[in-house]
């Protein structure tokens, strides 16, 4: 999904996909492309100076310690989130999205400007309710589905 027409390409060779902007890679690259601009992050420090070495994990831990340059990365992707959530509520209807993976570990500090961002946008939502929330299971999810798949199969 297209969530900025003319930016970052992508991994599969378009611009402005949602991955470039809201997954880990895309984390990692953007505060890649901005501390090639500007040294003045403690993701610096963090890495030593060797971009190669850089996080999205670094990056989240970083914003909750109060560093300028991961909080905005942090914040927009969650804004980039929000831009993508927003669009489907429209298109499909649909009220209640999961997020999961890692990515979603980031909590409120992607989550909020998501919702910020997803009640700006999406038209006919309902009072009360959040749209957007972690899934239960964070990482564990896709490993716990398989076993239950397996389980149902043997049965």
């Amino acid at each position: 999904m297209v969530v900025e027409p003319f930016g970052l390409k992508c991994q599969c060779g378009r611009y402005g996909c949602l991955e470039s902007y809201s997954s880990g890679t895309g984390i990692v690259n953007r505060a890649i492309m901005a501390l090639k601009k500007r040294t003045n992050s403690s993701l610096m420090n963090r890495i030593a100076g060797n971009l190669n070495f850089l996080t999205s994990e670094m990056v989240f831990e970083e914003a909750v310690a109060g560093d300028k340059l991961s909080l905005k990365i942090m914040e927009e992707t969650g804004r980039y989130l929000g831009i993508a959530v927003s669009s489907l509520v429209n298109i499909l209807n649909v009220y209640r999205f999961i997020i999961g993976g890692r990515i979603a570990s980031a909590g409120d500090m992607i989550l909020k400007p998501a919702r910020e961002e997803i009640f700006k946008r999406a038209i006919n939502l309902p009072e009360k309710g959040e749209v957007i929330v972690n899934a239960s299971l964070g990482d564990d999810a896709g490993i716990i589905g398989t076993a239950g798949i397996v389980f149902e199969s043997v049965n």
